[in-house]
């Protein structure tokens, strides 16, 4: 069952790690109007907040929150900001829609880089240290292939790793290919979304708590509910991703999946080496494999499994995590495993973002596909942009690259989803 800190049956790892220093927010206890309303705190509403209020500085944004601050799906990712993600690129795209991939998620790690470049504590949540592809299966390592001849084609630095040496960086023998590549910073996502929510414009008001359960649109503008309250603006900014379907918006660009993470305590080096590296990052070859990474504190955190729509049980969680664990390091217990949590991740078909004006007074925004801290933030602040009825030539790109394929509706979508599954199983087994 959901507990105090969010919808979610647990709350976020990195969150939990956080000092309990408050972020200043409120309760919507009465009915009011302001100028713009950002729904949803993440990387892509605070983007959008911090964009409509360095424009407008006169203006009143809400930015709100269904939940808790730091508990929603943004602080439940892996912590990766992969800028140059040639390995995520469909090769078979046209050049320009390759390009402008490119040319997003560098905007989003512009926009973040603005806002924490000044903080004297950067170093503790921020560290651009490129990071690792692994592959442990036949699969994996012709994907490994594949994006060695890319790298090379782009002439991009990279380092093939033989076992022995991924062993002595990583501490396991787990994997068959390893390959090193730059242009990847590893960051705390609490920390780096507290940093956010914490040096927001003052003319952005924040709200907790306060979940939409209806809205009506007009010329006028648009009157969301939240309780037995309202609020209105002239322009709204939904920026909930997977959440979108339980308002009725984009049910058929996109379906929810839940995966699945855990922080273990720091590990001995003694009782179980996590490699001779001070810290490390690695994303999997193959789509259904782990994520991991060494933090500098000695704790592993280990990324794995997959349900859709429905966030499995937590002793399903630890047991799914663990098992994964033990391939890899077989010397770490069960009852180290410190934090346990799942996440709600948007998955459109052709991997192609949600950036929608819904009408004129709103604009909609969604589909991470599991790159959300760069992708959404850059999607944030230009959708703030196009509320303002600014110009510039990536938001030109985004409005029309971001086409995202029909995804038919149940019982289609989930045997679709259940064939892929059982597809992408068979070849891990292979």
């Amino acid at each position: 069952m959901p507990n105090q800190f969010t919808h979610y049956h647990t709350q976020s790892g990195w969150a939990a790690l956080l000092p309990s220093n408050p972020i200043k927010a409120s309760t919507v206890t009465h009915s009011f109007e302001v100028d713009y309303i950002v729904v949803g705190a993440g990387f892509a509403g605070i983007a959008a907040a911090r964009e409509l209020a360095l424009a407008t500085p006169m203006a009143d944004i809400a930015l709100i929150e269904a939940g808790q601050l730091l508990q929603n799906s943004s602080t439940r990712n892996s912590g990766f900001m992969i800028d140059l993600p040639y390995t995520k690129i469909d090769q078979r795209s046209d050049v320009a829609v390759q390009k402008w991939q490119i040319d997003l998620m560098a905007h989003g790690r512009a926009c973040l880089w603005s806002q924490v470049k000044e903080d004297p504590e950067l170093a503790s949540y921020w560290t651009e240290v490129g990071h690792y592809k692994g592959a442990s299966t036949r699969i994996g390592s012709q994907t490994i292939q594949k994006i060695e001849q890319i790298l090379k084609d782009k002439q991009i630095d990279y380092k093939k790793l033989d076992t022995a040496q991924a062993q002595r960086l990583l501490g396991t023998n787990y994997y068959r290919d390893v390959l090193w590549m730059p242009r990847c910073t590893l960051v705390q996502p609490a920390v780096l979304l507290k940093r956010l929510l914490n040096t927001l414009p003052k003319n952005v008001h924040v709200f907790i708590d306060s979940k939409v359960t209806a809205t009506t649109s007009s010329a006028k503008g648009v009157q969301l509910k939240i309780g037995v309250h309202s609020i209105q603006a002239k322009k709204v900014v939904w920026a909930i991703n997977s959440h979108l379907a339980e308002l009725g918006l984009e049910r058929t660009k996109q379906l929810s999946v839940y995966t699945y993470a855990c922080l273990t305590e720091p590990i001995n080096s003694l009782q179980q080496s996590l490699g001779n590296a001070a810290f490390w990052g690695l994303t999997p070859a193959e789509q259904l494999e782990a994520t991991m990474r060494k933090l500098p504190d000695g704790r592993l955190l280990f990324r794995a499994g997959f349900s859709y729509k429905k966030e499995l049980p937590t002793i399903e969680q630890r047991n799914l995590l663990y098992e994964g664990i033990i391939k890899r390091y077989p010397s770490i217990r069960e009852d180290q495993l410190q934090f346990v949590w799942g996440g709600a991740v948007s998955i459109t078909r052709n991997g192609a973002p949600i950036f929608k004006r819904k009408n004129n007074n709103e604009i909609i925004i969604s589909g991470c596909n599991a790159s959300g801290i760069l992708k959404m933030t850059a999607l944030g602040d230009l959708a703030a942009a196009d509320i303002l009825n600014k110009r510039n030539k990536i938001l030109v790109s985004t409005k029309k690259y971001s086409k995202p394929s029909y995804i038919p509706p149940e019982p289609l979508r989930r045997l679709a989803i259940n064939i892929k599954i059982n597809k992408l199983k068979k070849e891990l087994s292979a």
